[in-house]
């Protein structure tokens, strides 16, 4: 009865807040933003400061936000990386271990996502640079170098 009661509270524990599936036609940097709430936050009382959730791409972790504005849906925005072309899920579940305690319900009633046209520009424009190029650098054993 014990390992029951166990394994119920786990799964309720562990189950995800959102999830969203997103799709690239090719390689690019992305956003995400989470329209999220939880009750009784507030940053300015002790022991009621935040909710933190972690998000997680494909499965694999990416970050933990904090939700400190109150029971109103905010946006969280996040810088997820850097993701191949193709189908890609992103889950955003609850971590009470980081979670003030006297926080109430959390909630995440969306998760929108956009590519970072910005980033991908601007990486693209140091590797054209011309006055940014890779210069070998002499090493304290070559013969050139100076003691």
């Amino acid at each position: 009865m014990i390992l029951g009661v166990a394994a119920a509270v786990f799964i309720a524990v562990t189950a995800p807040l959102s999830e969203t599936s997103f799709s690239l036609d090719q390689p690019a940097e992305v956003v995400a933003t989470l329209h999220a709430g939880c009750e009784r936050c507030d940053w300015g009382v002790a022991g009621r400061e935040g909710a933190a959730v972690t998000i997680a791409v494909d499965g694999r972790y990416r970050a933990n936000v904090m939700l400190t504005r109150g029971e109103d849906d905010a946006e969280y925005r996040v810088l997820l990386g850097r993701y191949a072309r193709g189908a890609h899920t992103v889950t955003v579940g609850s971590d009470p271990s980081a979670t003030a305690p006297g926080v109430g319900a959390v909630r995440v009633s969306r998760v929108t996502w956009r590519r970072s046209a910005s980033t991908i520009r601007r990486t693209k424009r140091w590797r054209t640079h011309p006055f940014f190029t890779l210069v070998p650098t002499r090493s304290a054993t070559s013969p050139t170098s100076r003691s």
